[in-house]
């Protein structure tokens, strides 16, 4: 028997039937559940971080201050209370160039040392306690 068109045609859609079968098939094995099972706990915490954007936005004088002189970025955190925290600097391009600052004032500003950075963009996460508040403050900055 001669192959022709009806017999390419009827080929296809055999074809195509049998990969839409495997296809169910092979949903049924997938979880659509859209739910994690702890979203309550994901919810306090993303609550918990907007928060501290918001108790950090309150802040009148927090400003990051990049020194043209020298390789230095100057924090300047207003408190009225000791603190305690960590400044992350994270690299988008390489996750080991990270360099995480415990944060250790002077009066109302820290200045960090950022010679040994690479230039490009960096973001700055700043998270910090005065014992009864926690703050977060990010912000992108381009080092030359």
């Amino acid at each position: 028997m001669k192959f022709n068109w009806g017999h390419g045609i009827a080929l296809f859609f055999s074809f195509f039937v049998a990969i839409t079968i495997f296809q169910v098939i092979k949903s049924k094995d997938y979880d659509h559940a859209l739910v994690k099972e702890d979203y309550y706990v994901d919810d306090i915490e993303l609550d918990e971080l907007l928060e501290k954007r918001s108790n950090a936005n309150k802040l009148s004088g927090l400003a990051i201050q990049q020194l043209d002189d020298k390789a230095i970025f100057r924090f300047i955190i207003p408190h009225n209370k000791p603190i305690s925290g960590l400044i992350l600097f994270s690299s988008p391009v390489n996750e080991k160039q990270d360099r995480v600052f415990p944060i250790q004032l002077n009066g109302d500003t820290m200045e960090v040392d950022i010679k040994d950075l690479r230039s490009g963009r960096w973001n700055i996460h700043m998270e910090w306690s005065d014992g009864e508040k926690g703050y977060v403050y990010e912000e992108r900055v381009v080092l030359p």
